[in-house]
């Protein structure tokens, strides 16, 4: 990428791009081969480019040939590479906005295997001491213990609204479910407004939620369920994922351990950190999301971490059981699908009603398994003959 740049300065298109060489090296037990150090490197770059970095006009490549390794004696070894650094936009590339860059190669070294991780040691040739704590070109602390992230892409796609198609009833809540994401998208994130989604079982919120997922993609997303997952076991799952997800969806967060809701608090903080505690002490890791958490019993959650964390949750969206008509239409929505009789849904509607059955999925199931058989009365014999100790 470069070397065209440089043919394109030279044929008179474009401003001449001013290359630093920024030299990396590391100390192992052993000799890297190609393949750990490629992966390693690569890793690297791409959570320095950033979609912030990269609009700024930031490139970042591996110089060719520039890999050498040195035996320091016994098992110990010096690997060093260099990188190319340059800005396509030459306006953005100041002394002060490299220096920027330079310190955020330096931490993002620490993304690297292994208990030793890649530093910048020279700047074209000069030594290069990396600073203990400073300020970025926007005032911003650098932490050498914090962790830089890659954010997964998350936008909204024009045909938003079809991604909705078939839940009936709840207009209103998906609105309000999306007008955080919107907020926060178009503001890149330095907008996080938090959502709670409480209502009873099967009243359409893990739904709604499902449907975000699918709209901004599984990278974009990570979905939880608290009652499956504990405070160390979320940092392990955001930790090893590649990218950072921009959404957090937490089902029946009131049923999650006080030590998980803890974690979910740092996130939720205006500084958005995800803190976890390492071999060498404390890592700070950026967590800039927004939460989506859904909860049948408010006043259990209320009480977890003394309402900390529901007081976060600014965005309150309450819904509630289906109207007969809505779970009608739900229903024969179900039934098209597998090309069965509209006349199967009040057999079914009548059946539950008659038997205390409100939850929609439970509907569902015996429309689809009846079938046909719901016109004949089979299915219910069949049901009644079995319904005994349930």
């Amino acid at each position: 990428m470069y070397n065209a740049l440089m043919q394109q300065a030279q044929n008179g298109s474009t401003v001449e791009p001013q290359v630093s060489v920024v030299t990396l090296s590391k100390l192992s037990g052993r000799a890297l081969n190609a393949s750990q150090r490629d992966k390693q490197l690569a890793v690297l770059i791409s959570t320095v480019l950033n979609v912030k970095t990269a609009r700024a006009g930031w490139n970042l490549e591996v110089r060719p040939n520039s890999f050498k390794t040195v035996e320091l004696g016994g098992n110990d070894y010096r690997n060093e590479v260099s990188l190319n650094l340059w800005n396509s936009k030459p306006e953005n590339a100041t002394a002060k906005t490299t220096d920027v860059v330079i310190r955020q190669i330096h931490q993002a070294g620490g993304a690297s295997s292994g208990s030793n991780k890649w530093r910048v040691a020279e700047v074209d040739g000069v030594t290069w001491d990396a600073p203990e704590r400073d300020a970025d070109g926007e005032g911003e602390a650098i932490d050498p213990d914090k962790e830089l992230v890659t954010y997964a892409d998350c936008f909204i796609p024009d045909n938003a609204d079809t991604f909705f198609d078939g839940l009936y009833g709840v207009d209103a809540q998906v609105n309000m479910v999306m007008r955080p994401l919107e907020r926060a998208v178009s503001s890149d994130f330095t907008v996080r407004i938090n959502s709670l989604l409480a209502g009873p079982p099967a009243c359409g919120k893990s739904e709604a939620l499902t449907r975000i997922v699918n709209m901004v993609g599984e990278a974009a997303a990570l979905k939880v369920d608290a009652t499956a997952v504990t405070a160390a076991g979320f940092q392990a799952i955001l930790k090893d994922r590649p990218m950072m997800p921009r959404v957090i969806i937490v089902e029946e967060i009131e049923k999650g351990s006080e030590d998980f809701h803890r974690v979910l608090l740092a996130v939720t903080d205006d500084r958005a950190e995800l803190r976890r505690i390492t071999a060498r002490g404390n890592t700070v890791q950026d967590c800039k999301v927004v939460l989506y958490a859904t909860c049948n019993d408010v006043d259990a959650f209320k009480k977890s971490v003394a309402g900390a964390l529901y007081s976060r949750c600014n965005n309150r969206v309450g819904f509630s059981k289906c109207e007969p008509e809505v779970l009608a239409r739900i229903i024969n929505d179900k039934l098209d699908r597998v090309g069965e009789d509209h006349k199967i849904t009040p057999k079914v509607m009548d059946y539950c009603s008659r038997h205390g059955i409100n939850d929609v999925r439970e509907m569902i199931a015996l429309a689809m398994c009846g079938g046909t058989d719901w016109l004949n009365g089979t299915y219910e014999a069949e049901l009644n003959a079995t319904r005994e100790g349930l």
